[in-house]
């Protein structure tokens, strides 16, 4: 805070009359250690100056001052603008004495000093403006900071989800991986006991991968295994989960499904990558063997799994190239 009195250049100065009649126009006041002189939040209409003593000011998140030099004040928005609410709680930290300067003194100023009147409203409103602009800038550098923040956190939290996705997806075929299946089924079974939203799993294997990989080395494998991936996505649900569970084993997770479109689905996905062309002029056609279930009352995942996984070898002992449901 400004010293009210402290030199000022030319035309703003008070000379010692001025005080004089500043401190004449207004009343003493005093106050043990410990007093509170102003709440914050209540409204007002007066200042003070520092006689002697000492004063804290409490400004909340701004921290704390303290003013112990005769001349200090403090009030003077309320005593600018009648009513305002008070920006600081303030006390006494030892016996202290203020001068008061309520709307009474304006007229008695003005009548007989209109120049000190004068530097009182300019000094207290100069100090006022430049509080003011002092925390606008505060303010923005606070608000670039929270910014910068702001992007840091958005940057880890887009980084985390990075390395979260990295670790539940299967980097050959970008499907999803093992890991994160076994998570998501578990989920789903526990929704489906809750609701009447039926969940089905399918497990399938290629039929005659092994000579593929074999013959033409594994880049011709995994070339294989990327088609495969892709005529799962282009057969299946956004809301379905698709996944390499391991090697030339796939799973499709269906979400809120019957048992119709479930087989239905299964169907196109064997068919098509019965379609696929041979990944070398010559080579062997490869199929695929599918097991599929639905969700039934008591399941959990690890029977729901140990279900699909049971019919999938059905259909690979029933001769491939086929789906087995469950009953």
């Amino acid at each position: 805070m400004p010293n009210l009195f402290a030199q000022a250049d030319g035309l703003y100065a008070f000379s010692a009359e001025e005080v004089d009649a500043i401190y004449g126009a207004g009343r003493r006041v005093t106050y043990a250690s410990g007093d509170v002189i102003l709440e914050k939040d209540r409204p007002g209409d007066c200042m003070f100056i520092l006689l002697e003593g000492e004063v804290e000011l409490d400004l909340g998140f701004e921290g704390k001052l303290v003013l112990n030099e005769t001349g200090d004040y403090f009030g003077e928005l309320s005593f600018l603008h009648p009513g305002h609410l008070r920006s600081a709680t303030i006390r006494a930290l030892k016996n202290t004495t203020l001068c008061l300067l309520d709307q009474g003194v304006s007229e008695p100023l003005y009548q007989r000093y209109p120049r000190a009147l004068f530097n009182l409203f300019r000094r207290t409103s100069a100090f006022v403006i430049d509080s003011r602009e002092q925390l606008l800038a505060n303010l923005i550098e606070q608000n670039e900071a929270l910014t910068h923040i702001y992007d840091y956190l958005r940057r880890t939290h887009e980084a985390l989800n990075y390395q979260e996705l990295l670790a539940q997806t299967d980097e050959l075929t970008q499907l999803f991986n093992r890991r994160c299946l076994l998570d998501q089924l578990g989920r789903a079974v526990g929704e489906s006991r809750e609701t009447s939203r039926r969940v089905g799993l399918l497990m399938l294997d290629l039929d005659g991968f092994k000579p593929v990989n074999d013959l033409y080395g594994h880049p011709a494998g995994d070339h294989l295994l990327r088609q495969v991936a892709r005529v799962i996505r282009d057969c299946i649900r956004t809301d379905d989960l698709p996944c390499r569970y391991g090697g030339d084993e796939f799973a499709i997770l269906l979400r809120d499904v019957e048992r119709m479109p479930a087989s239905v689905r299964a169907e196109e996905i064997r068919a098509s990558i019965e379609s696929l062309p041979p990944v070398r002029p010559g080579a062997p056609q490869v199929s695929a063997s599918i097991g599929g279930t639905l969700y039934r009352d008591g399941d959990t995942a690890e029977s729901l799994l140990a279900r699909a996984d049971a019919y999938l070898y059905q259909a690979k002992s029933n001769g491939r190239n086929r789906v087995v449901w469950s009953l």
